[in-house]
Order: C-alpha cells, then sequence, then structure tokens
C-alpha cells in the first residue's frame, strides 16, 4: 500500500480508535504516529527509531513490536478482544423451575435465556431450539390418576403409565398407555404384585416400603377398603422384607402420631388430596392418630391451615379426616361454602368439627358421600 492510500484509508476513521500493524515500513510508521493512531503495532520485530518512540510518547500512541508476521498479528489481534467489550450486559433471565410454557415467547425473540438459580449462578442458556425440543420428561402417575393431584407441571410432560386404585378421574392422555386401577386397598399392593408377578429383584428396603403403605392405606387391615389380595400381598412383603406386619404397623402409626410434633401445616398437606366434582372442586387431608385428644388442642391451627389451602386451591370444601386408629372411627374437620358443610348430614361435635363414627377410609367412605353432596346442590 502507497504512502497516499494509507492516508486517504485513515483519513476516513477516527485515527484515536485505530490499531495500525505495519512492518519495516518507516514512513508509514511516522505518519500513524502524526495522526495519532491509538496504537501503533510493528510486526516482525523490527526495532522502534528512538525518534519515532519520542514522538509517540508525545502524541500518547501506543507502540508494540509483535515478534510475528502482519498476517499472524492481525489474527492475534482479532481474538485479543477482550469479552468485556463484546459481551451483553443486559438479558432475560429464568430460573431453573420455570415452566417452558411461561417463557417459550420471551425465548421467540431473543437470542437466548440465561438460567440463573436462587444464588445468582449461571445454570446454562436456553435457546429457540431447545424450546421446540419435545420434553425430555416422562412421568409414571402413581396412587394418583388426576392432574389435580399430580406434581407441577405433570400437564406438559408425556404420562406413560398410571397405577392406582382410587376412582378414575378426568384423565386423557395422546396415546394408549398401560392403566392400571384395580379395587384394592393400597396401590402399594398393586406395585408389590408388579414386582412378583414379573419375579423382578425386589431389595429388602423396597419391601419394607411397601409393606408399611399397605398397612398404611389399610389402616392395619383394619379399613373396610381392605381386600383378599391386601392380605396375600402382606405374607409376601413378610418375606421378602424379614419384618413382621404387625409389630411394623405399630411402629409406622406411633411414629406419625402426634400431631403437635409434626406441625399443622405439615399434617394437613401431607395427604392432601383435591377433587373435581359437579359445580367445583374439593380438597380432603388424612391424618391417623391414636385418640383425639391432641386434636382438639391442635383443631385451630389446623383450621388455619385448612383455610389456606381452600383459598391456594380455589376449593368449596377443605377437608381433614382426622382418624383414631385404635377405635376406629373418625372426626372430620372442615371449612367451605355454608351450604355445603350443612348437607354433609354428619353429626356435628362443634363448629366445623363433625362425627363419623366407623369410618376410617377416606377414598371408600368419604369422597363417594361428598360428590353425591355436590352432585345434589350443583
Amino acid at each position: 500500500m502507497s504512502e497516499e492510500a494509507f492516508l486517504y484509508i485513515l483519513g476516513q476513521e477516527d485515527p484515536a480508535k485505530c490499531a495500525l500493524i505495519v512492518g519495516d515500513r518507516v514512513e508509514i510508521q511516522k505518519r500513524a504516529v502524526e495522526k495519532g493512531v491509538g496504537l501503533l503495532i510493528i510486526s516482525g520485530g523490527f526495532d522502534v527509531d528512538e525518534s519515532l518512540a519520542k514522538e509517540a510518547s508525545r502524541r500518547g500512541v501506543s507502540i508494540i513490536v509483535s515478534p510475528f508476521d502482519s498476517a499472524t498479528t492481525s489474527i492475534l489481534v482479532r481474538v485479543s478482544t477482550p469479552a468485556s467489550m463484546v459481551c451483553e450486559t443486559s438479558f432475560d433471565t429464568v430460573a431453573p423451575d420455570d415452566l417452558v410454557d411461561d417463557f417459550k415467547f420471551k425465548a421467540a425473540s431473543a437470542a437466548g435465556l440465561i438460567v440463573l438459580d436462587s444464588d445468582g449462578v449461571m445454570q446454562g442458556v436456553i435457546t429457540k431450539t431447545d424450546i421446540l425440543k419435545p420434553p425430555s420428561t416422562s412421568l409414571v402417575l402413581v396412587d394418583h390418576n388426576e392432574l389435580s393431584q399430580a406434581v407441577d407441571g405433570a400437564e406438559a410432560v408425556n404420562i406413560t403409565e398410571v397405577v392406582d386404585h382410587h376412582r378414575i378421574g378426568n384423565f386423557t392422555c395422546t396415546q394408549p398407555i398401560p392403566f392400571i386401577c384395580e379395587p384394592v386397598g393400597s396401590t402399594s399392593t398393586l406395585v408389590s404384585e408388579l414386582f412378583k408377578r414379573t419375579g423382578a429383584p425386589i431389595k429388602k428396603e423396597t419391601a419394607g416400603l411397601l409393606l408399611g403403605g399397605v398397612l398404611s392405606d389399610t389402616v392395619m387391615l383394619k379399613s373396610p377398603t381392605t381386600t383378599a389380595r391386601d392380605r396375600d400381598i402382606i405374607k409376601w412383603l413378610e418375606e421378602k422384607s424379614c419384618l413382621d406386619h404387625a409389630a411394623f404397623g405399630s411402629e409406622v402409626f406411633g411414629a406419625s402420631a402426634s400431631l403437635r410434633k409434626r406441625g399443622a401445616e405439615a399434617v394437613v398437606a401431607g395427604d392432601f388430596k383435591v377433587f373435581e366434582a359437579k359445580g367445583g372442586k374439593f380438597g380432603i387431608g388424612q391424618v391417623e392418630i391414636i385418640g383425639f385428644d391432641e386434636f382438639h388442642e391442635e383443631a385451630a391451627n389446623l383450621t388455619g391451615e385448612l383455610l389456606k389451602a381452600r383459598d391456594k386451591k380455589e376449593l368449596k370444601l377443605a377437608g381433614l379426616l382426622v382418624t383414631d386408629i385404635s377405635q376406629g372411627t373418625s372426626l372430620l374437620l372442615a371449612v367451605g361454602e355454608n351450604e355445603v358443610l350443612y348437607r354433609l348430614n354428619y353429626p356435628k361435635v362443634k363448629d366445623g368439627v363433625f362425627e363419623l363414627k366407623n369410618v376410617i377410609s377416606r377414598k371408600k367412605q368419604v369422597v363417594p358421600h361428598i360428590l353425591s353432596v355436590f352432585n345434589e346442590i350443583f
């Protein structure tokens, strides 16, 4: 490049913002310093003339000597740009547990969304391509078949199987799936039968958990929902877990009997199920205890948690079935619309507390009755 061409090109730019790479072209070096370029890079490792260095210092021009040829030097200059000069500091973020449906439109108009955890630490980047991918999560519904009782986001993933022993709700899916829903006392019975029928190996700990599930659901085989299949599978689970069902059941119920230790919030939320009915929704939790004395002491706190559940889930009725497993009877603590409470037609102990003698099954004895009440009212 001639000196004239160089000066013409430099004249089109702001010299102070330019970095010039030049070899042993002394005249061009001088012209660059005179014009006040921001940076003069002399390639090829050539020495800098002393007078040029002084003039550059006077004019505030920085000089770097590169040991590489001009082509290599230009490549190195391009990749030496600090990230702070090219990165964007204003960007959209999402949390790891945000649902895709909540931000997919935002992602469509952005180059990418940064995923930050609660401490502000980056976990990854979501792009348009990620949004177009089908969900990779598969879900099996166990001990329920209604989406209102499923984990948050269940409606957005692939449900591949259902194993349950409750009434069939409004469940739908887009393709055929295995759907096991049979009238036994516990879903743990159905799961255990699958292990037994298929010959799949079962760990002693897993057998113990399933044994506890059957005993809990059937209230030590005293519930009216108990079937011959539940009693038969108990024997098989005893063998696999090396546990005696009577002793183990007493230990399980004894550990969960104290309402005060568990706290009102945990008691209400622990086994709270929401049901769709004509005219609206209702929710019923259940807890097993020994004697009702502690329940009466904690009734006010439990009522407060039921009110929160009713408002949060928009229920017409929220209740807690408190079952005394030693007597085989229950009390129902309930809040909701006055007409619904009145139509329950259970003996009233006091405001919001009803006596349900010989009732220990929510599924078979309480939920069907409340469903019929809703059908009458709405």
